[in-house]
């Protein structure tokens, strides 16, 4: 996952020494390939964006699995503690 971010950041960091290179050069507006590149850097950004979303939706399923177990787990050993406190 790690590998991920550091290509979105080294995207970024490409788009950003771009934007302020046509900026400082005086040119005004965005060319054809400009265009391209931040579609194609949106594209990239969408794609990562949906799968960290889905990385975060399986952590949760599993905590909730953890959470039963562990809810499980304790009705086990509060059936035992009153099994003992029955004898």
């Amino acid at each position: 996952m790690t590998g991920k971010k550091e290509n979105v950041i080294v995207v970024i960091g490409i788009f950003l020494t771009f934007l302020f290179s046509t900026a400082f050069a005086g040119n005004e507006g965005f060319t054809q390939e400009d265009r391209e590149r931040l579609i194609r850097l949106e594209t990239t950004l969408q794609v990562f964006m949906e799968q960290v979303d889905k990385r975060f939706q399986q952590v949760d399923a599993r905590f909730a699995e953890l959470r039963e177990d562990v809810n499980k787990r304790f009705e086990q050993v509060d059936r035992r503690f009153e099994q003992v406190d029955a004898r």
